[in-house]
């Protein structure tokens, strides 16, 4: 018995080695955002894997929540078993979480099933209803890997296919998914700030000053220009325009569906958000056209709505300021008095990006340096303009400064070690000081050490920043 024993402590600290490291924080980062955006955890699963979702909901709800200061949404629908099994009698088995999603499931909730198989029925057709109704879907399996993770968009695989073990392993993730909360992060003192800001600027409990920083990179739409201010107006109802409704849905559900989509993946290519419209009009039964079709009528009804403000700035009927992000000017000219070398990379065509930036009378302070999209996408990635200037400067990640109102430029600088600063700038109107609430919760949620609503407080930023 003491070999047996001794047999299984060695394959299942082998199993436990085998949790993949980086996919964990990836989902850490993901229940963070989910938290900053007030959306609910839903998890499940069958047999101990029910027993790991009751004990994941209740340490996160609790232990974590506690910690923070503020409250996980978190239901285990392993619980409710009046419900569960009404829902069993009545209609199948599979239909136990599928049937609760459909009271409790909102567009960017997260589901989270767990499945050693990766094959239980029940867990199958409730990620197939989330990923159909806008949730974001997360697996956690077994080596069998299984249906589920055909399905998930975030799928953990744990290489072993022995029950206790890898119960034993998705356990250990719920874990570190609550204690990354419990140890590692304080709530944040709100209406604090250092001496020198007027105006209002958040910072995280793990900003610490970069004296070395060297290279600064900017997103433009949002961040810097208000060319485009607006642009959600356009494609939103776009979006539901071509997407095929689904019985028993809303106009108002499928509305907020699309915007969840699309703000989902604001900051990457356009093209990205095309995509992910034809997945959901092919998910819902329709034939989709190219994703490069939609991203050509949506940038011909966007030019509808920017094509006089173009014309104002050439004529002069408008000043450059006008549509530049309250105090933008001011700081890039700061930057530059520091010798610091400034990089712009967009989402927006990079055609389109050189324009507006002439337009807006900021190419000197980018010179060669402006990046932007292209109709072959693969060839364009804000991770590749971080790659590009860590190589060719030959300088570490922890030397770059990032400025960005979308998760991308924010995520990527996080993850070679960079600073990250959020724009949460209310472009509808440019100056009020005030965060927009939604680019707030969501770059924080993705890891940014500072969060401000423009650049009026510039000076002290930098000074804050590199420690003068």
């Amino acid at each position: 018995m003491k070999q047996w024993i001794s047999n299984y402590l060695t394959a299942h600290k082998a199993t436990l080695d085998s949790i993949p490291t980086a996919a964990v924080a990836a989902l850490i980062d993901q229940v963070r955002s989910a938290l900053k955006e007030d959306r609910q955890v839903l998890v499940f699963g069958n047999g101990g894997s029910a027993a790991n979702a009751s004990h994941f909901a209740t340490d996160l709800g609790k232990g974590a929540s506690d910690k923070l200061g503020k409250r996980f949404r978190v239901l285990s629908l392993n619980d409710n078993v009046s419900w569960m099994t009404a829902l069993a009698n009545d209609y199948a088995y599979e239909d136990v979480f599928a049937g609760q999603l459909q009271n409790y499931g909102r567009p960017g909730d997260l589901a989270l099933a767990m499945s050693v198989s990766g094959n239980s029925p029940n867990c199958v057709k409730a990620l197939e209803w989330a990923k159909q109704h806008g949730l974001r879907t997360i697996a956690l399996v077994g080596g069998k890997r299984g249906r589920m993770a055909e399905i998930a968009e975030r799928v953990i695989v744990i290489n072993d296919t022995h029950y206790g073990r890898v119960e034993d392993a998705h356990m250990g993730i719920c874990h570190m998914l609550c204690y990354a909360f419990m140890e590692n992060e304080a709530p944040r003192e709100s209406g604090s700030k250092p001496a020198g800001f007027k105006g209002r600027v958040e910072f995280s409990a793990q900003f610490a000053p970069r004296p070395t920083a060297s290279h600064v990179l900017f997103d433009f739409d949002g961040t810097l220009s208000l060319i485009r201010q607006g642009w959600p107006e356009v494609m939103v109802p776009m979006f539901v325009e071509m997407l095929p409704p689904v019985a028993g849905e809303t106009d108002d559900l499928r509305r907020q569906l699309c915007l969840d989509d699309i703000m989902r993946l604001n900051g990457k290519q356009t093209i990205y958000q095309m995509i992910q419209l034809a997945e959901r009009i092919k998910e819902r039964g329709g034939v989709p056209r190219e994703p490069l079709w939609y991203k050509h009528e949506y940038l011909r009804r966007l030019n509808e709505k920017i094509h006089r403000r173009q014309e104002d700035l050439r004529s002069s009927a408008l000043r450059p300021d006008d549509l530049l992000v309250y105090g933008a000017r001011e700081f890039l000219e700061l930057l530059q008095s520091r010798g610091l070398p400034l990089y712009l990379a967009s989402g927006t065509d990079e055609v389109f990006v050189k324009q507006e930036v002439e337009l807006l009378q900021l190419t000197h302070f980018f010179g060669r340096h402006i990046y932007g999209a292209v109709d072959d996408y693969k060839q364009f990635s804000k991770k590749m303009v971080i790659e590009r200037i860590l190589r060719e400067n030959r300088i570490p990640g922890d030397q770059l400064l990032s400025f960005g109102d979308g998760y991308v430029e924010i995520q990527n600088t996080k993850e070679v070690g960079g600073l990250g600063v959020a724009v949460a700038s209310d472009e509808a109107n440019n100056g009020s000081g005030q965060f927009d609430d939604w680019k707030y919760r969501r770059l924080f949620g993705v890891g940014a050490d500072i969060a401000i609503p423009d650049f009026r407080d510039g000076k002290p930023l930098l000074e804050c920043i590199l420690a003068s």
